[in-house]
């Protein structure tokens, strides 16, 4: 079955094909693996959190990428939600949204990025 995820981009939103895993996966046939926070059963002490991460706005295009097929990646990877604020708004910050786990990979990936980026 197609799953589509929406994702906000420069204040503009993208319906994007997303494949996420459904059924069992790996040893123990844990169904909660692959999954965004909102999709999983999580358990009562398990809070989605927000956090704004500084980062110039020269870099924001490698976030996310051609197409926005690394924005894609991270949500993919990661299971956060990044948003990544309009040009217009000058803003040199971007925000993530998950669970903190979620949020540290993603901010790992980010870092990672940045620095293929910048040494180029």
């Amino acid at each position: 079955m197609d799953r589509f995820q929406i994702y906000e981009v420069g204040g503009r939103r993208y319906r994007v094909r997303t494949e996420l895993s459904g059924g069992t996966s790996g040893v123990g046939g844990d169904n909660s693996r692959g999954q965004p926070a909102s999709r999983r059963n999580i358990g009562p002490g398990a809070k989605s959190q927000r956090k704004e991460v500084p980062l110039a706005r020269q870099i924001h295009r490698f976030i996310i990428g051609h197409g926005g097929s690394t924005l894609r990646k991270l949500y993919e990877e990661s299971h956060a939600k990044i948003t990544v604020p309009n040009e217009r708004v000058k803003s040199d910050s971007i925000q993530i949204e998950g669970l903190p786990d979620e949020i540290e990979k993603a901010e790992q990936m980010i870092e990672q990025i940045v620095q293929e980026n910048i040494h180029k």
